[in-house]
């Protein structure tokens, strides 16, 4: 691996990332039973705007400068930058926190926290950085091997009831990453093998009324298949929200599941990227006067966008939950 985020650091994604595991972080405390906190990819923890690295490519300046400058008034922006401020306030005018520092900044005692990095010369700064933080534990090691490794996490022989895992790659194998992604919803959804008889193609124009009952058309691609599959689906393709969904999902299973409604939601969005190829199918074999390629782009799209956003280690984190 050849990244370093030394040329990257305090940029707009930083910003955004760092939002919003500050207040994620936040409302985990709000309880007083421990948390314990994962980053796969941690890097070395802590970095200076000043350096040569960060001078060359100048992407603070759109990040953490720009957002000093404008003043904002959000509270968890403010959050944020108060964290910036301590960080500075100790480690110089021009320091900037990567994710296990802010962690390390906004976790308890009685929590703990699990830092990944591959990259040896990065883990090595890395730990020298928390040696003397007995809540940190630096692994020098893969952080996608790591989550099965380390998940769930145990404190002794009690385990910890709440936490997050924190999943931001480098993106350095482009699409190969997604395929990694797409292994850990896989190896995190084999938990449960359920199947039950399913359409798996409820799309909208799929359920027809006839004002006194609702027919279900269209079987083509109909078999066993794990009921999660079916809601999620149904809730990507017919472009319902998250409120919709979890109200679907609760209505299916009759009480409110976290970890199914995560499940459901992995699955709609896999199931985009099964679409993505059968669009693309289509738009080299079909006769049919339709734009296959822009709807499957549409869905790889989709799909994309949880992969490399925020909670994509949320999902894959509720759906192993015991509610």
């Amino acid at each position: 691996m050849n990244y370093r985020h030394s040329f990257h650091a305090g940029n707009h994604a930083d910003v955004l990332k760092h939002v919003v595991l500050l207040a994620l972080c936040d409302a985990l405390v709000a309880k007083p039973t421990p948390v314990f906190a994962m980053d796969t990819h941690a890097g070395r923890g802590l970095y200076k705007l000043d350096g040569e690295a960060a001078a060359r490519t100048g992407e603070a300046q759109d990040g953490i400068a720009r957002l000093l400058a404008e003043a904002p008034r959000a509270p968890p922006v403010l959050r944020y930058l108060g964290a910036v401020k301590a960080c500075r306030q100790q480690h110089g005018a021009h320091a900037y926190p990567g994710s296990p520092w802010l962690l390390a900044h906004a976790l308890r005692e009685q929590d703990r926290i699990a830092a990944c990095e591959l990259h040896p010369e990065e883990a090595n700064v890395l730990r020298d950085a928390f040696a003397g933080d007995p809540r940190v534990a630096v692994h020098a090691r893969d952080g996608y091997a790591a989550v099965k490794a380390l998940l769930p996490p145990k404190h002794g022989t009690a385990r910890f009831a709440r936490g997050l895992v924190l999943v931001d790659p480098p993106y350095e194998a482009q699409l190969d990453e997604f395929d990694i992604a797409l292994a850990a919803i896989r190896e995190a959804l084999a938990a449960d093998d359920t199947t039950v008889p399913c359409n798996n193609d409820l799309l909208a124009a799929n359920f027809v009324e006839d004002g006194d009952r609702v027919w279900l058309i269209d079987y083509e691609y109909s078999g066993n298949n794990d009921p999660c599959f079916e809601l999620g689906n149904t809730w990507a393709e017919c472009e319902l929200s998250i409120d919709q969904l979890d109200e679907f999902v609760t209505a299916y299973y009759g009480r409110r599941l976290r970890h199914k409604i995560a499940r459901a939601r992995l699955q709609g969005i896999v199931g985009k990227y099964g679409w993505t190829l059968w669009g693309c199918i289509q738009n080299g074999s079909s006769a049919i006067d339709f734009d296959f390629w822009g709807w499957a782009m549409e869905r790889y799209e989709g799909a994309v966008e949880v992969f490399r956003g925020p909670e994509l280690a949320r999902l894959l984190d509720d759906v192993q939950a015991a509610d």
